[in-house]
């Protein structure tokens, strides 16, 4: 018998140039595809980038007022200054309240950027019905209920203060997890769910 020599099958050249011009169409879109499309983690960096930019001015021109509203344990403080520092302060939460915050890469309202314009807005309207309490009270005559209404005005103050603070820090914490500086008000030490 006489040897068979096997050899391969000889390769068709129009089939190896169909296929390699395939493989690089497919390689070529593959790549354009990862250049242009960012990770969820970079969609979330650009929207606190964003919105580190609209509030760390109005929050840096929050800070002097910060020790007036709510003065350090031991300080004593006259109702008059701390609600004059109410006032004074509410242009700059105005303006966090009206800035335009992104949404998350999903198209939905950042959760902790909704919830400080939500306090900014429970800020102003508190002092708005203190302004009018206050010009109401101004002609009146018994002491002790001026007095009732300047204390519970600051008291709403202080409290709707207080949740500013917590809400520009849950931005800060946020912000931190995707490498975003925002600024503080004033630094305060949060437990794990915010509070």
């Amino acid at each position: 018998m006489t040897e068979m020599l096997i050899c391969p099958r000889p390769r068709d050249p129009a089939r190896a140039v169909i296929a390699a011009i395939i493989a690089a169409i497919a390689a070529a879109s593959t790549l354009s595809g990862c250049a242009r499309s960012k990770s969820w983690i970079e969609r979330r960096r650009d929207a606190f980038v964003q919105i580190a930019a609209l509030i760390n001015e109005p929050v840096r021109g929050l800070q002097p007022y910060h020790a007036r509203i709510l003065p350090p344990r031991g300080t004593v403080a006259l109702i008059d200054t701390q609600l004059d520092a109410c006032f004074e302060a509410a242009p700059r939460i105005e303006a966090i309240e009206k800035a335009p915050l992104p949404p998350d890469d999903q198209g939905k309202p950042i959760e902790s950027a909704e919830a400080l314009t939500r306090a900014a807005e429970s800020f102003r309207t508190g002092l708005h019905s203190c302004k009018a309490g206050r010009q109401s009270d101004a002609g009146a005559t018994d002491a002790a209920e001026r007095a009732d209404a300047v204390s519970k005005c600051l008291l709403r103050c202080m409290k709707d203060w207080s949740q500013i603070i917590r809400s520009v820090e849950h931005v800060r914490r946020d912000a931190d997890w995707v490498g975003v500086r925002v600024e503080s008000i004033a630094f305060i030490k949060m437990d794990e769910n915010g509070q």
